[in-house]
């Protein structure tokens, strides 16, 4: 699954962002973040995250003040 989040360029993004994952003993293949300007894009890869729990943790990154839009895709070449 991949995780694209759009947050305000601000030094607790990808952390609060990451930590969704951390607090269910998730570790993501990878993680990327470009700041360009005002803006922060974060981009996570997790394989083996079925898709509802994928979207809860979707939803919950919605709910933070610094996020502008989250999306998700199923992760090409995931297992």
């Amino acid at each position: 699954m991949l995780f694209s989040i759009r947050t305000a360029a601000d030094a607790q993004a990808t952390s609060r962002i990451v930590e969704h994952f951390a607090m269910r003993s998730l570790l993501p293949e990878m993680v990327r973040a470009i700041r360009d300007g005002d803006t922060l894009q974060i981009e996570i890869e997790l394989h083996d995250l079925d898709e509802v729990s994928a979207a809860i943790i979707a939803e919950k990154m919605r709910s933070s003040v610094l996020v502008d839009e989250v999306s998700l895709t199923s992760s090409v070449g995931g297992r």
